[in-house]
């Protein structure tokens, strides 16, 4: 009930009016008193008043988010942090228009929030068609016979290269960077772009779809979980890409959509790249690339 209190649009309507009235003091002492308005001095006086009470409102929301989030079991909270602090939270806040590819199924939707709060999946077969072990979300995840690997990872690795093409153009699929010899198998990664971190230089990007809330990765933190898999994907493709005059960086983002710290840069990158291009807002194209990722992961494992 008290929750429900705070959430009236009464209260908010009530801290509105106060901070209005803060903002417009000066305004209003000289509308009262017939005095000269000085405009730079009002215009720093709404600033300051407005700036001071979004500070204040993203406090109250921090603490209530913390109060709730207190209450519910540590994998939950876990789980809550990730996405909280990854800024994981985009694809709730826009329009589901099918023509930006912004649109979910019912049952995307349904597996997405039901991820996001830690519960099992519904609608699950019995048993894994690849492996013919008992299906959970968490095999689902795993499992790289039967499970949502593969799919997921072709998924997001195609999202990145539309998104790549739209800032820079000219991307592969799956680049070579050291051919078969022998018993040694050929390096392949899953996408090439040109003039990503230096003008004219090939970049080489690889994916890797991780199920964050694995038994094996319970006792680390995300950013622990994800650098490990980042240097795994160093150790495997640095040296071929520096004998290629090449940069590598990989692309880790969980299982609901928590990037690392390289796929983080490689999204700001591309933000700053579009938004000199069309013109727009850097925050404004990078909350859209955010999102864009967000609803590729989705559907990767849905």
């Amino acid at each position: 009930r008290e929750e429900k209190k705070q959430e009236d649009p009464t209260v908010e309507a009530k801290r509105t009016y106060r901070t209005s009235r803060a903002a417009t003091e000066y305004l209003s002492n000289c509308i009262a008193t017939g005095a000269l308005l000085d405009l730079p001095r009002h215009e720093d006086a709404v600033q300051q008043v407005l700036g001071q009470a979004r500070k204040e409102k993203k406090q109250e929301d921090q603490a209530k988010a913390m109060e709730v989030t207190a209450r519910l079991n540590e994998q939950k909270q876990r789980i809550l942090r990730r996405l909280s602090e990854c800024k994981a939270s985009n694809w709730l806040t826009v329009l589901p228009l099918a023509a930006d590819n912004l649109d979910l199924t019912p049952v995307q939707f349904q597996d997405a929030l039901r991820m996001r709060y830690g519960y099992e999946l519904g609608g699950l077969p019995e048993a894994c068609d690849g492996c013919g072990e008992p299906m959970s979300l968490a095999h689902a995840l795993n499992c790289k016979r039967g499970g949502l690997v593969k799919f997921g990872h072709d998924n997001l690795r195609d999202e990145c290269a539309q998104l790549s093409t739209l800032a820079w153009g000219g991307v592969g699929i799956e680049p070579v960077l050291r051919e078969a010899t022998g018993e040694r198998p050929a390096l392949v990664a899953d996408i090439r772009v040109t003039g990503v971190w230096d003008s004219g230089r090939v970049a080489f990007f690889d994916n890797r779809l991780i199920n964050a809330d694995a038994p094996s990765y319970r006792h680390q933190t995300w950013t622990q979980t994800a650098q490990q898999a980042a240097r795994a994907k160093h150790t495997k493709y640095d040296v071929a890409a520096e004998d290629a005059r090449a940069s590598f960086t990989p692309l880790i983002v969980s299982q609901d959509g928590a990037v690392h710290a390289e796929f983080a840069a490689f999204m700001r990158r591309m933000a700053g790249t579009l938004a000199h291009r069309w013109d727009r807002p850097f925050s404004q194209i990078m909350a859209w690339i955010r999102t864009r990722v967000q609803f590729a992961v989705i559907r990767a494992v849905s």
